[in-house]
């Protein structure tokens, strides 16, 4: 980025949750730990190219590798994994970004404790270019957002 004049701006940094709906036993919870992972039971999205989950079944979440972990469902449908969420005590694991459209469901976040940020996000200027009022509107909306 250097070498092309180029400046990278951070916007927020999102690390991994666990979440669960109100029937989960951790649904009270604000976080929750590396060890209590291996005792649940997930829901896991089938692979998708383009979702932000895609590689997180090649990290390790703390001390816990994303492949030892109890999957009992899999699916392609969020349909599907929110009505699971809401009627089950199985969890999900994702990026700690919940859309303001899931917050009319019963399903929490809880962040992973001392899980490091997994994406961030930002934007890349020419160095010392200014932004048009249009990009600074767009990006002022995806602050709110993040």
């Amino acid at each position: 980025m250097e070498h092309k004049k180029l400046e990278f701006h951070p916007l927020a940094s999102k690390g991994i949750s666990i979440y669960v709906g109100k029937n989960h036993p951790l649904y009270e919870l604000e976080s929750i730990g590396f060890s209590e992972l291996k005792g649940l039971k997930f829901v896991e999205e089938t692979e998708d190219f383009y979702a932000m989950e895609h590689n997180l079944e090649q990290i390790s979440v703390g001390m816990v590798h994303m492949g030892h972990l109890n999957n009992v469902f899999y699916t392609n449908s969020d349909y599907m994994i929110n009505n699971l969420l809401l009627h089950t005590d199985v969890c999900c694991m994702g990026i700690n970004l919940v859309d303001r459209e899931y917050h009319k469901y019963d399903i929490r976040a809880l962040p992973v404790e001392g899980s490091e940020a997994y994406l961030n996000f930002g934007y890349v200027t020419q160095r010392d270019a200014r932004l048009s009022a249009e990009a600074v509107q767009f990006l002022d909306m995806l602050k709110r957002i993040l």
